[in-house]
């Protein structure tokens, strides 16, 4: 797949993304694995050569059945040489999420993948990054591209995206289908 420039020969990736993907019953994002699937082909449209996913579910509950997320939802992903897939179950501790699953996990993926892309994308799974300027493949790419070229020395950029902020059935329909317009405040 022919990207956008790089900076750096000497990283593989250009940018990647990092996310923790919840997948136990009184999770109350309620998102699918399916749906999981569809969000990072999104941010592989956009232009993330890889992304990082920590699967967090409850081992007691969910177990073995969760293993379907890694070895069938995802598994084209993997071996295509897109998707990471970390089990981050031994986490699992209904609350707080931030800083017993998710600040942990972005900290083992920043540890472990430092020198592996310019930059890192921390994004959570109802999260999509949106242009309304630029919509065609390697969109979100040429915005991190254009933005570090006019300032080399930022460290951090946010991004507009779009949120499911609730209130939905999950179900089988695209998660993109949920989102009919931006939030005039933060979502969080």
């Amino acid at each position: 797949m022919s990207r956008e420039p790089r900076l750096s020969p000497k990283k593989p990736y250009f940018l990647t993304a990092v996310c923790i993907f919840r997948s136990y019953m009184n999770d109350k994002a309620k998102i699918t694995a399916k749906q999981l699937m569809e969000w990072a082909q999104y941010l592989i449209y956009g232009g993330v050569d890889h992304i990082f996913v920590y699967h967090c579910y409850h081992p007691d509950e969910e177990g073995e059945e969760m293993l379907e997320v890694r070895d069938v939802i995802l598994k084209d992903l993997i071996d295509a040489g897109y998707v990471s897939y970390y089990d981050w179950s031994h986490t699992y501790n209904k609350y707080p999420f931030g800083k017993m699953q998710q600040v942990p996990a972005y900290k083992h993926c920043v540890a472990r993948t430092k020198d592996k892309a310019e930059w890192q994308l921390a994004i959570d799974v109802d999260e999509y990054p949106h242009s309304e300027q630029d919509m065609e493949p390697d969109f979100i790419r040429r915005q991190v591209y254009k933005t570090m070229s006019q300032n080399p020395k930022i460290g951090e950029i946010t991004m507009q995206n779009y949120l499911t902020l609730g209130g939905w059935n999950a179900s089988d329909a695209m998660l993109i289908e949920r989102y009919h317009r931006l939030t005039k405040d933060r979502g969080n």
